[in-house]
């Protein structure tokens, strides 16, 4: 029940060269056509607990999936069951399809719930907010390390009348190590100019179904760093987890510079966050020699060089240079950046 996988986004102007490039490489061109229902309450009780729940259809097959959020940025929780085509041409989840104690004590815990007992859809308040519409093209990769399936989506996602287009590179580790993934991704950032993102399909799914309910734009969501208890008390070398820091401060600092990088309202406060957490990334690392040792030195030298520029664009204040902003977060520096850090947390 867990993938090991990143997710990049494609920048349009290189949508059909990726396409292109997988297509090449599979044994067949013809890409697979995705329809998806995402399911959640009204007040977005999955999306709060980062779960998602939905029903697909695949091709001829239709498969209910439950999702949630793993160990670091590359984990993710999956479970996958077979499902009927609904008879009435509506689509329902059936929550006695996921069986696995783990997912069934994770929707417990979303209803406040000791136990999901035989709770229905419709019990728990569970309605379709939003679908994705798209085509993969996919081809496998072998690497020193293992192998990797690697998806190109090309769609939409859809809340009532509202919809943003999907252009989505994804790397699967189907065997071996996870550093072949990370290893695959450097090539498609170099090569196509790819971007990092941490943020789901089903994150930006639930930010599209809020603005449509809302009838305003959703606005960003800065990331707080989790790392406060480390920075204000003095630990001794042995009782630190440098993996489980550098893993804290990755989430902050992607999940902040996805909002840069869409620029959705009040994007400058997911760049103080972004700084923040890089801050205090290098903070630890001053502090502690086994944090220190953790990070090679060209990682370190990076992560200076990204401050300099987190810094100098706070510096400009509250309204500072969007395009310079945007043009940081989804640069090739940055990506990097975050896959030395997977790599690092890695070793």
């Amino acid at each position: 029940m867990q993938e090991i996988e990143l997710k990049f986004q494609i920048p349009a102007s290189q949508a059909d060269a990726v396409r292109e490039a997988v297509a090449s490489a599979a044994a067949s061109i013809e890409p697979l056509a995705l329809q998806a229902a995402y399911f959640d309450t009204a007040d977005s009780r999955l999306a709060r607990h980062k779960m998602a729940l939905r029903v697909r259809r695949e091709g001829a097959d239709w498969v209910q999936t439950f999702k949630a959020a793993g160990r670091d940025a590359m984990t993710r929780v999956e479970d996958n069951q077979p499902a009927n085509a609904p008879l009435d041409g509506r689509l329902k989840p059936d929550l006695a399809l996921h069986t696995a104690k783990g997912v069934r004590q994770a929707l417990a815990r979303a209803w406040a719930r000791d136990d999901l007992g035989v709770a229905t859809a419709d019990e728990l308040g569970l309605n379709a907010v939003y679908e994705t519409r798209f085509e993969r093209w996919s081809c496998q990769q072998s690497h020193p390390r293992g192998r990797v399936i690697v998806c190109v989506d090309i769609g939409e996602v859809q809340a009532g009348a509202l919809r943003e287009p999907l252009n989505e590179l994804e790397i699967e580790l189907t065997e071996g190590r996870a550093e072949a993934v990370i290893d695959t991704a450097r090539h498609w950032v170099d090569t196509y100019g790819v971007w990092l993102d941490v943020q789901s399909k089903a994150y930006r799914g639930t930010r599209l179904a809020q603005a449509h309910r809302s009838g305003q734009p959703a606005v960003a969501q800065p990331v707080a760093h989790t790392l406060g208890t480390w920075l204000a008390a003095d630990f001794p070398g042995d009782k630190l987890n440098p993996a489980l820091l550098i893993s804290a401060a990755l989430d902050a600092s992607a999940g902040n510079w996805s909002e840069v990088a869409t620029a959705r309202p009040g994007w400058p406060e997911a760049l103080g966050a972004w700084h923040d957490a890089t801050a205090s990334l290098l903070h630890l690392v001053d502090k502690h020699e086994a944090m220190h040792e953790a990070l090679p030195p060209k990682v370190l030298e990076a992560t200076r060089q990204i401050l300099s520029e987190l810094t100098r664009l706070r510096e400009q204040g509250k309204q500072p240079d969007a395009a310079s902003a945007q043009a940081l977060a989804c640069s090739a520096s940055v990506t990097h950046w975050g896959l030395d850090l997977l790599a690092a947390i890695r070793r």
